[in-house]
């Protein structure tokens, strides 16, 4: 039997737009099953989670913490980081929305039916500022409505552990466009999964906002696509590049610390390959 790959032509993003537009700051009503079925499946694997730096996080005037936010994660080795940061956000905090690569969102049956309704802004294949825009103006409405935007921002060739790889810029013009905050995430552990495998999600402080004035450009109105936004985007991605090296090299290196001896359940790493 042939699995079937969905190839550019194919995907289809009516029914995330559809998603898209009921969005709001509620967590999704899915997202405690979800969670439930997870904590199964780390305890069937002996996967220990260590969760760090909430304390980082925004808040509102009322203690809870805000949305609007981007969440923007590194490194990014395998399937296990979003579950990861699933499982690491409070349960009580704003709803997560995701970024992804449309015809990978939507592999599989299962992920066509249920990654839709938690909240995915697929990457709709194409090319030119256009697309681009489209993207940047479905992240802007979800910040907009109170959610949190969740993006793993690396791309490019593979990296060491205790490196990332080159850090794509999109996350920080979907920044800049929304004025939003941006909260960098180490994940670490996720390059070696084996049954009993230790992992670590660790939210740092958000990056500094840069000036409204070093962004503003009366020809591209809310995104900031001309050439006068490169340098502020330009600027965002190295001040995060520099925030995430020293915690991604602490990361790996607690990960290799504490993994088990024997490597039981090998398969694990590319289960859902």
């Amino acid at each position: 039997m042939h699995r079937r790959h969905l190839t550019d032509q194919t995907f289809d993003p009516t029914p995330f737009r559809r998603a898209l537009a009921r969005i709001d700051d509620r967590p999704s009503r899915l997202m405690g099953p979800i969670r439930v079925v997870l904590r199964a499946g780390a305890r069937l694997c002996r996967f220990r989670l260590v969760v760090d730096g909430l304390e980082h996080l925004p808040r509102g005037a009322d203690g809870r913490i805000a949305g609007g936010l981007i969440l923007a994660g590194a490194p990014h080795r395998a399937w296990v980081d979003p579950l990861l940061l699933i499982l690491a956000w409070p349960a009580d905090a704003p709803r997560l929305a995701w970024f992804g690569d449309g015809p990978s969102l939507a592999r599989s049956w299962w992920r066509r039916l249920l990654v839709p309704r938690l909240g995915a802004i697929p990457i709709v294949p194409g090319s030119g500022p256009a697309a681009m825009t489209g993207h940047i103006e479905a992240a802007s409405a979800v910040l907009a409505r109170g959610a949190v935007l969740a993006m793993l921002v690396e791309r490019g060739a593979p990296s060491p552990p205790d490196r990332t790889r080159e850090i794509a810029g999109g996350f920080a013009w979907m920044a800049l466009a929304a004025r939003a905050p941006v909260v960098p995430v180490v994940i670490g552990g996720a390059h070696r999964i084996v049954r009993g495998s230790p992992f670590i999600v660790r939210f740092l402080e958000p990056l500094p906002p840069l000036p409204v004035a070093a962004v503003s450009d009366p020809d591209c109105g809310a995104v900031p696509l001309a050439r006068a936004g490169r340098p502020a985007a330009d600027a965002l991605v190295a001040a995060y590049r520099d925030a995430v090296a020293g915690p991604v090299r602490e990361a790996a290196a607690w990960a290799d610390a504490g993994a088990p001896s024997a490597r039981r359940w090998p398969w694990l790493a590319t289960l859902f390959h």
